[in-house]
């Protein structure tokens, strides 16, 4: 695998953590505009048995932190700080953490490593083994979008005004009107 896929793949991921970034500046927006309290926010949900923002927020961030890792051969840093990010203050400096993180490896010189990815899934106890195109492809990139989706839906579910336009914010410098 090219050094050029593992620089596209932070690239994206780089500009999706800004996008998150600039979902949570919409937020605390609205709550000032609402009078609303930044800790509801950081406790919704969409079902009892999912985790609320902050997991959301974090998961989304470690994704591209553990890539870097592994680009590096490094051990990948684990999936849950301690102690968890529970207020408003704390998700957003993780979320500047990544942020700045990313680009500080994009003038890395990093390399997919050629052999099998070993991902343990600890709640239950298993591993899988899978060539790098298709971790990236098929685990790390769906995991990623799961949980900036994630986010994105709860914060429209406490009422901040976000549309496909914010999600693809990334891309919306190209838009141009029609002749």
């Amino acid at each position: 695998m090219s050094d050029n896929f593992a620089q596209t793949t932070l690239d994206m991921m780089l500009s999706r953590l800004r996008n998150l970034r600039a979902f949570m500046a919409k937020a605390e927006a609205h709550a000032a505009e609402q009078n609303d309290d930044l800790a509801d926010y950081v406790s919704a949900r969409i079902a009892p048995d999912m985790h609320a923002l902050p997991h959301q927020i974090v998961f989304a961030c470690n994704q591209p932190s553990q890539f870097v890792a592994w680009l590096r051969g490094q051990p990948a840093p684990p999936n849950m700080p301690e102690p968890m990010p529970q207020d408003w203050r704390a998700l957003t400096a993780h979320v500047d953490a990544g942020i700045a993180s990313l680009e500080k490896a994009q003038g890395e010189a990093l390399a997919v490593p050629e052999e099998d990815k070993r991902i343990d899934i600890a709640m239950i106890k298993m591993h899988m083994m899978l060539p790098a195109r298709q971790f990236v492809d098929d685990w790390l990139l769906p995991n990623f979008y799961f949980h900036l989706t994630t986010a994105y839906a709860l914060l429209r579910m406490k009422g901040v005004s976000l549309g496909k336009g914010d999600f693809l914010l990334h891309v919306m410098s190209q838009l141009r009107p029609n002749a």
